[in-house]
């Protein structure tokens, strides 16, 4: 795939038959009708298709007899553009502007205004002989320019550009990026991963908390790992409605509060209430069979964390109190957009829906106190800060214990949460992302959330997006950016299409880079790019230039009897396997093989042909490692791993002790218990297992080569 650069808007090819010209304007809106599966077999989008994501970008099209008279509107409208909506400058050098400007005003000066985001404002002249020339078209009957201006050497940020003169007046934002992205002294480490809802321990309720996260992420530490992993904390619907997957938050800028550790709170102290019923006998009894079950009950949950989180809300709001200036300074400074949050989770509670759902709340204009209830509004608001606190102490206690937090940016947010609803610009509607047919699944999959739009981020200067990252990332030393080819191209799929007649619409990777590494670099954060699947040509060299680590995944990597993982050098994690797919033991049993054909996500056959691949897999890798058995086969895995000079060794903790169940079944949703199951053994089982103990240290001394400090049980 060729990444798009600055719009020559003004060489349009001119207008031809309808069908001819219809290919055109696919081509000048990004899409790629024609592509190659991830079968390796060329596929066509039908007409149907493309038109549907031609209107879905903003064309006005119905047929293709009406492609002409459509791109040439298109034409128009970017020829008369005098700024692209973003443009992106190195930091600290000099740089260059596209500009189109009538051809009247050639000889004419024109004034610049620079506002960067954290330095002083600069301002100049460019006079006609500063400006070189690029080519000219005609536009309504009027030749215009299309020039090149010197811009002066900026700091690493966001700056607007504003241009004045006779007749013209145009303004956009520019990215100015540091190229690279940062990187922790990770390499040759290893860190372990578990899910937290999955945590188990004695004092949590009913799932794992932030409280557990930072003991794993500590006790992680003690035995010599660099960083502990998780699946994404993000805000979800756990009520009404209901979607407890991590993969369709409600908002990509606000957290789960279902993670809130209860006795943290500082208002437990001031608040009788909350303390009566979190100690009341009925309420602890409710909280140790939620605890006990071995599947996390969301709904049942979220209620009993809800009432004691509620009390400590009134509490709060109820009196002065000299905590609440640290609210206001929260929500004013930390993230501004907490009382708009809380109003919307105020109204969807209220409706018994998502946004688009709507009957008596306003869905098209934001919301205010009179709209909503005021106490679901302060209870969404309250939980928000008290998950910005506790989370902060969570990174801060794993940084001194010398642990990073490594934290999961979903590629997509629930259409009916937050930020379609407060940035709908930014999203396009009647369209899900997904992915074309490949090996795993042969008719494609639909992933149900409403894709970015191309132009729609553009025009909002890419600020949404750095608000999502620069949300994770005050938190995360290491963020795992999900599927990330995203960047440069996605799959949609129109409404009530199949999965398999989709097109992938291109972004501007140039942007999308330089929004991230530009908050990776204010923050500090180690970016790694899942770049696993139907991965277009220069994504992993992107990758390499930004710094980002790469995703290598044993099964995807091990060929024949070769070696174990290809040698992609220290800009790479890698792992067993992800959340996505069979444990170790899972995949070593064929167990996912078997559940997609009672799915009926593979036929008879195709299973049939999938177990036999996977025989020889697990066959090949027992005579490469001179193994016999699941075990020493598994350990043999990870000590060859632990010795190879690649980056990061990610550790899925529940392949220490050969859990074959998974997580996930992607192409599922309430068919199986996704999301909700528990580990079998608790974090103080964890933690005082000698042979976990001893295998971790193995990989600890191969990976780093000394002796490590003794670890602590759980407390």
């Amino acid at each position: 795939m060729v990444a798009p650069g600055p719009e020559r808007v003004l060489h349009f090819p001119a207008m031809q038959p309808h069908e001819q010209a219809l290919e055109a304007l696919a081509e000048a809106y990004g899409i790629e009708r024609t592509y190659t599966d991830g079968l390796g077999r060329e596929r066509q989008a039908s007409r149907e298709t493309l038109l549907h994501v031609l209107r879905a970008l903003g064309a006005e099209i119905w047929s293709p007899e009406q492609a002409p008279a459509a791109l040439e509107r298109l034409r128009r409208r970017r020829g008369r553009r005098v700024l692209d909506p973003v443009a992106v400058q190195q930091a600290g050098v000099a740089g260059k502007i596209r500009l189109r400007i009538p051809a009247r005003s050639r000889d004419q000066s024109l004034d610049w205004d620079i506002r960067p985001e954290t330095a002083a404002p600069l301002s100049g002249t460019w006079h006609a002989e500063d400006r070189l020339a690029l080519g000219e078209a005609e536009i309504d009957g009027e030749r215009v320019l299309e020039v090149e201006a010197p811009l002066p050497p900026l700091s690493i940020g966001g700056a607007t550009l504003e241009v004045h003169g006779t007749g013209i007046a145009a303004r956009t934002r520019l990215l100015v990026t540091p190229g690279r992205c940062p990187r922790a002294p990770i390499d040759r480490s290893f860190g372990l991963f578990l899910p937290l809802y999955a945590a188990r321990s004695r004092r949590n309720g009913g799932c794992g908390d932030l409280g557990d996260l930072e003991r794993l992420s500590c006790w992680t530490a003690r035995r010599g790992g660099s960083l502990f992993g998780t699946l994404p904390l993000l805000a979800g619907f756990l009520g009404e409605p209901f979607d407890p997957s991590p993969y369709a938050t409600v908002s990509r800028l606000f957290w789960n509060e279902l993670y809130l550790d209860l006795e943290r709170i500082p208002e437990l102290q001031y608040c009788p209430e909350a303390r009566e019923l979190l100690y009341e006998t009925r309420y602890r009894d409710r909280l140790r069979r939620l605890r006990e079950s071995d599947q996390v009950d969301y709904r049942r949950t979220m209620a009993a964390k809800r009432e004691v989180l509620e009390a400590l809300a009134r509490t709060f709001f109820a009196d002065i109190n000299e905590r609440q200036a640290d609210f206001h300074a929260f929500v004013e400074r930390v993230n501004p957009r907490t009382w708009d949050y809380a109003r919307f989770r105020a109204a969807c509670e209220q409706e018994s829906s998502g946004w688009p759902g709507w009957q008596k709340v306003p869905a098209n204009r934001p919301l205010t106190d009179g709209d909503v209830d005021p106490e679901r509004a302060r209870y969404h608001a309250y939980v928000q800060w008290q998950f910005a606190e506790q989370i902060h102490g969570v990174t801060a206690r794993s940084r001194e214990a010398g642990s990073r937090l490594y934290l999961d940016l979903p590629i997509g947010v629930h259409g009916g949460g937050y930020d379609v609803w407060a940035e709908r610009s930014c999203f396009t509607r009647r369209v899900s992302a997904g992915a074309p047919p490949d090996a795993y699944f042969p008719s494609g999959q639909n992933w149900g959330f409403p894709p970015l739009h191309p132009e729609g981020i553009r025009r909002n200067g890419y600020a949404y997006m750095r608000e999502c990252y620069d949300a994770s990332m005050r938190h995360a030393d290491v963020l795992r950016i999900d599927h990330v080819m995203g960047l440069h191209r996605m799959f949609w799929i129109p409404e009530g299409a199949s999965a398999d007649d989709g097109v992938y619409v291109r972004y501007r990777p140039e942007e999308g880079y330089a929004a991230l590494a530009i908050e990776a670099q204010r923050l500090g954060c180690t970016i790694i790019g899942e770049d696993l699947g139907t991965v277009p040509d220069g994504v992993r060299e992107t990758m390499d230039s930004y710094n980002m680590l790469r995703m290598s995944i044993l099964p995807f990597e091990t060929e024949g009897d070769g070696e174990l993982i290809r040698d992609h050098g220290k800009n790479v994690l890698v792992a067993l396997n992800t959340h996505d797919m069979p444990t170790f033991a899972g995949l070593w049993h064929g167990r996912d093989v078997e559940e997609r054909r009672e799915l009926g996500l593979v036929d008879g056959e195709e299973a049939e042909r999938l177990q036999e691949e996977r025989s020889e897999f697990v066959a090949a890798l027992q005579r490469r490692l001179g193994t016999d058995g699941l075990e020493p086969t598994l350990r043999a895995c990870l000590e060859r791993l632990a010795e190879s000079d690649l980056g990061v060794l990610l550790i899925n903790l529940e392949d220490l002790w050969l859990e074959s169940r998974p997580h996930n079944v992607p192409g599922t949703s309430f068919e199986r218990p996704n999301w909700r199951r528990k580990t079998s053994r608790s974090l103080g089982g964890i933690s005082s297992d000698p042979a976990i103990a001893e295998l971790i240290e193995t990989i600890r001394a191969l990976r780093a080569g000394g002796p490590g400090d003794p670890a602590e049980g759980d407390r």
